[in-house]
């Protein structure tokens, strides 16, 4: 490995270290403030580990690096762990898709393997659309269970009432039968 490929990697690595242990220190001296912000912490965590899998993948040949793969069971996990907002999921999966695609433009692509190049490609967005799309789909089921079960408690706290005032235990605004 040469030594500006080494450079990258091991700077990459300080810089995942360094965010894992602002995440921890930050988790173990303000748990109220990590708990506020557990959505943002999260997914700065997992954009730091997203940003390792690009370098590794830049520094292995680009676009048609195996470890694009990698990225893409990254997307899967975080799509199947965590319940994010549409425009949470949309902001992760183009952050990373961008950091993945950007340094063609700055590199230029000189590759032989296009096929490669144009699998990997269509492999991601498929990867981040199943993802964007089953995120807002499970978010919407929550968001729909979460009011349905509101509804339900406000529900029985009614009948409760009624069914005390039936009983005669309350006295007040109901007549007693």
């Amino acid at each position: 490995m040469s030594a500006a490929r080494l450079a990258g990697v091991t700077s990459g690595e300080r810089m995942d270290c360094a965010v894992s242990g602002s995440i921890y220190a930050l988790c173990r001296l303000r748990p109220q403030l990590a708990e506020q912000h557990v959505d943002t912490v999260v997914l700065v965590g997992n954009l730091a580990a997203g940003w390792a899998m690009v370098a590794i993948i830049w520094l292995d040949g680009g676009l048609h690096s195996v470890h694009s793969m990698g990225l893409n069971l990254l997307l899967l996990c975080v799509g199947v762990m965590f319940l994010w907002s549409l425009r949470r999921a949309l902001v992760f999966s183009g952050v990373l898709y961008l950091c993945y695609t950007i340094p063609v433009f700055f590199s230029g692509y000189r590759g032989d393997s296009v096929e490669a190049v144009v699998a990997n490609q269509l492999f991601m967005v498929s990867t981040i659309l199943i993802v964007v799309v089953a995120q807002r789909q499970r978010y919407r089921i929550k968001k729909d269970q979460f009011w349905a079960d509101k509804e339900r408690r406000l529900l029985q706290a009614e009948l409760d009432t009624f069914s005390r005032a039936r009983d005669g235990r309350v006295t007040g605004g109901y007549a007693v039968v």
